[in-house]
Formats: C-alpha cells, structure tokens, sequence
C-alpha cells in the first residue's frame, strides 16, 4: 500500500512539473551601448536575446550597478510554457527580442564593464564621462523636447547620395525650444542623435504650441547593414530608443 501511495504521488510531482511554467537564463547575444554620457544623465542601454520556441516568452529582466568595481551586470530570463513539440515547436532561426534597461544615473566618472549575469561574458563597455560646463546647473547641454523620432529613406539621394533621413517630432512654447545642432554620432550597432538647443537665438522656427518636424539626412555610408540602435536624446533626461533593421528599408 505504502509503494502504491509513493509511486501515485511521483507520478503526480511530474505531471505537475511537466505542466508547470519553467523560468531559466537565457544567454545574451549583444548588448547596444550609446556613447555621450555624463555623471548627470540618466543611463540606458539595450541588451539582444533570441527566443527559441513558439512557447516561450520574455522573463525578468534585471541588472546591477557596482560603481566600486566599475562593473554593470544584465540578465534576462525566459519563460518555457508546457506543451509538446506540436504545439511549441522550435524556430528555425531564434527570434531576437530587445530588452531596454534604465540604470539611472551613475555618478562615478568611469569606463564601465557590461557583463551577461548568467555567464559573467563580458558584453561591452560604458563610457561615463565628466561634467565640464555646469553654466546651466548641473546639466551640460539642453535637448530638444521630443515625441517621436524615427529614420526614412527618401526616394532620391541628396547631393551627396545620402537616402537615410532621419526625423525628430516635438511640441514647444514659441521661442523656448530653438533647434541648434544636431550632432549624429556613428558606432558600430548605435547611431546617437544630439539634437542641442540653440541658445539667444534672434530667430525660432518654432511657433507656439504648435507641434514641429525636423529632418536631416544622415551618412549613408556610417549607417550599419546589420540591425542597430537609434538613440536620441531629448529634454529632461529622457531618450528614445528605437532597434533599427536595415532590410526592411528600400
């Protein structure tokens, strides 16, 4: 009776457990760094990981800033759900999701390691560099106040043969918000937009309250084939983040 009992419950625990919703770690394939941040800036950057199978989804997501060790460590896990290999079969090529994380600022001047939390693979480095002109409080440069911003490519090249453009969509009170430059910044899987804030400027194309558009075209020969990051800097510390994949562009 008792061997009964105990074989019963054991057959019970793994139907149970082949039922339940697994979490584990799963491996991160890259990690997308912008450039340009200060001890003053809010910090964000963007981690690749693949989803294998038509039941799994994206888990956790977490991280942690040792300023003391000058090591940042990201990690996101995975959510199996039950079913067998019909209803959860396996992707031909691993479906890529992007996972966004906001570390906050980071106080120490430094050259940061970004490690993968499960594995301790180092990812890439961040860049935290000094504030060097506090003339307007503690923040270095004013951005423009946007709402979207997104790239196009235009159906004829401009002078230099350049198709990308880029577009920045904001509102803003009538001579509040000047656009000044705006600094594009090319990495391997990142392009930066700085769009400053032109100070005591005798003209403002921006009326008020009315919403504004700008547009730049970009060097076609910097933008990546691969998929990268679009990351623009906007007022108050806030920034857009925006996976780019190239092919889909014609």
């Amino acid at each position: 009776m008792i061997l009964i009992f105990t074989l019963l419950s054991f057959l019970i625990t793994q139907s149970v457990q082949a039922n339940a919703i697994q979490e584990f770690e799963r491996p991160l394939v890259q990690v997308f760094v912008p450039v340009g941040y200060d001890e003053d800036d809010s910090v964000n950057i963007i981690v690749e990981a693949r989803l294998h199978n038509r039941c799994e989804t994206v888990g956790t997501a977490t991280s942690i800033v040792d300023e003391d060790l000058k090591k940042i460590e990201v990690g996101v896990t995975v959510f199996r759900h039950p079913g067998d290999s019909t209803k959860c079969p396996d992707f031909k090529n691993p479906l890529s999701i992007y996972r966004t994380f906001h570390l906050g600022t980071i106080h120490t001047p430094e050259t940061y390691d970004i490690v993968d939390a499960s594995s301790q693979k180092h990812l890439g480095h961040l860049v935290v560099e000094k504030v060097i002109d506090v003339s307007m409080g503690r923040d270095n440069r004013v951005y423009l106040p946007l709402r979207d911003a997104y790239l196009r490519k235009a159906d004829k090249p401009d002078l230099q043969g350049n198709r990308w453009e880029l577009v920045l969509e904001g509102v803003a009170a009538k001579g509040e918000f000047c656009p000044g430059s705006i600094d594009p910044r090319y990495q391997n899987n990142v392009i930066v937009i700085l769009p400053g804030v032109a100070e005591n400027s005798p003209t403002c194309p921006i009326g008020s309250p009315e919403a504004f558009s700008l547009s730049l075209r970009l060097d076609d020969s910097k933008v990546p084939y691969e998929p990268f990051l679009l990351h623009v800097r906007t007022f108050g510390g806030e920034s857009i983040n925006k996976i780019i994949t190239p092919a889909l562009y014609k």
